[in-house]
């Protein structure tokens, strides 16, 4: 009894202080350290949204998310309907050398990426994976864990490795 009323105010503490996190300090910054960090998942969901991103109903937003966002893009990452994203998925909406001279360099301008990332209703994206930029990921998919995504996921696929290639199509 004891110990599970001290649970129950250890959970009523770390709620309260991801709450005020939340209301307090906006900076992305901030909201990507909810993301990453918070154990309740209703949080993770608000920051996700406060920080530009689109998030569809029913939707799994597990611990770890790695974004790396693009100011540019008024909506980095647009998840659909039902979709499941397990621990540790990575983001990437931009893809450049920062203040590096080969930013500027027009042999490297080509490989420079920055675009949004979309996954489609009732997929669901494994542990590790990394989405790249300019990715759609249709409707239906499984993408196993530790993947890497370079280009788009057509409807239904399942698939796996680095770079991820489609193994099955699922009749749904």
């Amino acid at each position: 009894m004891i110990q599970s009323m001290f649970d129950w105010i250890y959970i009523r503490c770390c709620r309260l202080y991801y709450v005020m996190l939340f209301r307090y300090l906006k900076s992305q910054h901030h909201l990507s350290y909810i993301v990453r960090k918070c154990p309740f998942h209703d949080l993770r969901v608000k920051a996700w949204i406060k920080m530009g991103n689109k998030v569809g109903n029913a939707t799994f937003i597990n611990h770890s998310i790695t974004i790396l966002a693009s100011p540019d893009i008024e909506h980095n990452v647009i998840l659909g309907d039902r979709v499941a994203l397990a621990p540790n998925v990575t983001f990437i909406t931009f893809s450049a050398p920062n203040s590096s001279n080969l930013r500027n360099n027009t042999n490297t301008q080509k490989y420079i990426r920055k675009a949004p990332i979309k996954v489609g209703d009732d997929s669901w994206i494994g542990a590790g994976v990394i989405i790249q930029p300019g990715v759609i990921i249709g409707k239906n998919c499984i993408i196993g864990s530790m993947s890497n995504v370079t280009k788009n996921v057509p409807d239904n696929a399942m698939g796996y490795g680095n770079p991820f290639r489609v193994i099955k199509y699922l009749n749904i």
